[in-house]
């Protein structure tokens, strides 16, 4: 039996022997015309540069033409082999009719011509040119080295449009930012989540007063090593929304009433009760009215990182949602916590509060037990 290397041998063989002999015949079955040779003379002469050019362009088609030849011929040896391999292969077999042996046959012929073409697209090489450049064009491997290829305008001889280069950066961008979001996108096994089906706090927002003082969003920027400074870890529900007024009867920070369920770290002793009052400078959302941004919610509850200031206990980081428990036990942060992103986090896409909320698509989901080991291990180191 002939294995896959003799054939491409053979096929190899059939195309440089049937070439020249196509060429020949063609050549002796050439007629003469006297009237055509005499409207030749008249033209004037090409130059022999460009009449090789043409001679050359003439023959890679005739080549062409005898490789074709050539497939086929190798195709009519292959037939008989595979029909009998599949005869071998299904001896015993009582066929009901010779259409699925046909069909057999047809579809292991063209196995055999993809590997006829898989061959001659080898032996090509991967410098081949592309259809219609210019014979003297270098490789694009010369032509744009890989340093500057990043550099070379799209559509301008890479095949790439404008439109289509600038689809892959949209693309990449994507990417980038997925990645961003939770510390990598193969870490977002469970996909993605709607915050409407979360068992969380229904959306209350309060109103800013309009003489209100207020400070913007990014005041600071966010990093797990603000944790060092939390005095208190706890958990608690809201039950109220205020502001606190200075001396001019205008309005300085939101105020939180909360029900405490939880200490899990303290710096100092904390005697036990059962409420604790939460203050927060006021941050506005951008947009038709103002409202708090990222404002814990009547009726919510959330583990909050705290620090004491001027007496008062406040939030630690006020520039981004606080971390919150869901009724199902599930834990609600922003992806700025990289390190609580884990196997079984998922990505969880809101409703944008205003222009200037940045977190909306980037809160992640957890529902394992270990989430406030992490959080204490996060807060204690």
């Amino acid at each position: 039996m002939m294995d896959e290397k003799r054939l491409e041998q053979k096929y190899r063989e059939i195309k440089r022997q049937a070439a020249p002999d196509l060429w020949n015949r063609i050549e002796e079955g050439l007629k003469v015309h006297p009237e055509r040779q005499m409207a030749a003379d008249k033209e004037p002469e090409e130059p022999p540069a460009e009449r090789f050019k043409i001679i050359k362009k003439n023959r890679s088609r005739i080549y062409g033409m005898a490789a074709a030849a050539a497939a086929m011929l190798a195709v009519m040896i292959v037939y008989p082999k595979m029909s009998g391999e599949k005869a071998a292969a299904t001896e015993g077999v009582n066929w009901n009719s010779g259409q699925e042996t046909a069909e057999a046959k047809i579809a292991e012929a063209k196995i055999a011509e993809a590997k006829i073409a898989e061959a001659e697209t080898a032996e090509a090489g991967p410098s081949m040119l592309a259809a219609g450049a210019p014979e003297n064009a270098e490789p694009m491997d010369r032509a744009f080295p890989e340093s500057k290829q990043s550099e070379a305008a799209p559509g301008m001889g890479n095949g790439v449009t404008e439109n289509q280069a600038a689809a892959d950066r949209k693309g990449e961008d994507e990417k980038s930012r997925a990645g961003s979001l939770s510390g990598g996108k193969s870490r977002l096994k469970d996909g993605v989540v709607h915050y409407g089906q979360l068992k969380a706090a229904v959306y209350q927002p309060v109103t800013i007063p309009q003489n209100a003082v207020t400070i913007p969003e990014d005041a600071q920027y966010f990093s797990e090593a603000v944790l060092r400074d939390a005095q208190l870890l706890c958990s608690g529900t809201v039950q109220s929304v205020s502001f606190e007024e200075d001396s001019s009867g205008k309005a300085v920070k939101v105020v939180y009433e909360l029900i405490l369920k939880q200490v899990y770290y303290a710096e100092d002793y904390i005697t036990d009760m059962d409420r604790i009052v939460v203050k927060s400078p006021i941050i506005k959302t951008e947009g038709d009215e103002m409202y708090v941004l990222y404002q814990l919610q009547p009726e919510g509850t959330y583990l909050l990182p705290l620090c004491r200031n001027d007496g008062d206990w406040e939030l630690l980081y006020p520039f981004a949602p606080q971390i919150q428990v869901t009724g199902d036990g599930e834990y609600l942060f922003h992806s700025g916590y990289a390190s609580l992103v884990n196997d079984s986090a998922s990505l969880v896409i809101g409703s944008q509060e205003g222009r200037n909320d940045y977190y909306y698509d980037r809160m992640v989901l957890r529902k394992d037990e270990e989430f406030l080991s992490d959080l204490l291990a996060l807060v204690e180191h």
